[in-house]
C-alpha cells in the first residue's frame, strides 16, 4: 500500500539512469525544486541536453556502471529501455535502502511521481500508483479546469 508524502527535494542528490523520453517526463517537474540531479546515459534526449546546458542538471554521457549506485543518492530513477538493467539498478538501490522509481516495473517502485497541481497556498497530487500516467494527467487537467472556475 502507498501513502502520498511531500518531500523537500531542494539540494537532494537524485540519480537518473537513462536519458530518453521517460527520463525527460519524470525529470521536468523536479527541476523547479532545485535538486542536484545527475543523469547517466550513453544517449541523451536533446531537450535534456538543453536543460544541462542551462545548468539544471549534470550529464554523464556513458553507460551505467554498478559503481554508480552509492549511498550518496537520496532517490534514484531507473529509466532505461532495458528492463533487466532497470531491475538490477532497483535491486542495488534496495540493498542500500535508496528509494527507487523503476520505469519498466511499477511493482519494483518504492515511490511514484504524481501529477501535481501547484498553487500559491496548496498542492494537489494525483496518482494511479504507476498504473496509468495518462489517466493521472487527464484527471489533473479536469481538476485544474474545475479549480479555475472557483478560484
Amino acid at each position: 500500500m502507498c501513502h502520498p508524502f511531500v518531500f523537500k527535494i531542494k539540494n537532494k542528490n537524485i540519480l537518473f539512469v537513462g536519458g530518453g523520453k521517460i527520463a525527460l517526463r519524470k525529470l521536468k517537474p523536479l527541476l523547479k525544486k532545485q535538486p542536484n540531479i545527475t543523469l547517466i546515459s550513453p544517449a541523451i534526449h536533446h531537450k535534456i541536453e538543453a536543460m544541462a546546458k542551462e545548468g539544471k542538471l549534470k550529464i554523464v554521457k556513458r553507460p551505467f556502471e554498478e559503481t554508480d549506485i552509492t549511498k550518496q543518492w537520496d532517490f534514484v530513477f531507473a529509466c532505461t529501455d532495458n528492463h533487466q538493467l532497470n531491475t538490477r539498478i532497483a535491486l542495488m538501490c534496495k540493498e542500500l535502502s535508496i528509494p527507487v522509481n523503476v520505469a519498466s516495473s511499477k511493482d519494483m517502485c518504492d515511490f511514484y511521481i504524481a501529477a501535481v497541481i501547484e498553487k500559491e497556498l496548496y498542492s494537489i497530487a494525483i496518482t494511479t500508483y504507476g498504473k496509468d500516467p495518462t489517466l493521472s494527467k487527464r484527471i489533473k487537467e479536469k481538476i485544474e479546469k474545475a479549480l479555475n472556475n472557483i478560484t
